[in-house]
């Protein structure tokens, strides 16, 4: 039996975090979401406390920038997967991202389709190319 992957999702709705929690629950068993944060600062205390696999990282946040957000993740724990989702996807915005230390750029509203490919191709440890906006290159 594989080892879950253990996810912390960053979103300042709290309904979408939930959404998406109990979507990949029903998506793979492999998958548990440890935390949940609403903003940079929640994001960062929850992440130290559980030291997930995967961040799934809203790039617009409350208190700070979500590619803000990555570049401290990606500072403190290079371990850790994040994958940014937004709403606002273009290739100048998955490119930041990127350069901030995502792994990856899905639009919010292509989630569904997108994240069970990127999850696995995560989980396999090889690359994924779904669209030009996704790059698994650091995964």
């Amino acid at each position: 039996m594989q080892t879950p992957q253990r996810i912390v999702i960053v979103d300042r709705s709290a309904i979408f975090r939930n959404t998406l929690a109990r979507y990949l629950v029903l998506l793979d068993a492999n998958y548990e979401v440890v935390g949940e944060a609403a903003s940079d600062e929640a994001a960062l205390l929850e992440i130290a406390r559980v030291h997930p696999a995967i961040v799934l990282l809203d790039l617009d946040l409350p208190d700070r920038s979500g590619l803000a957000t990555t570049e401290d993740i990606r500072l403190h724990w290079s371990d850790i997967t994040i994958i940014a989702v937004t709403n606002y996807l273009d290739r100048e915005y998955c490119d930041a991202a990127r350069r901030a230390g995502a792994c990856d750029c899905l639009d919010k509203l292509a989630l569904v389709e997108q994240l069970p490919a990127v999850l696995a191709a995560i989980s396999a440890d090889r690359p994924a190319r779904l669209t030009d906006a996704i790059c698994l290159e650091n995964a």
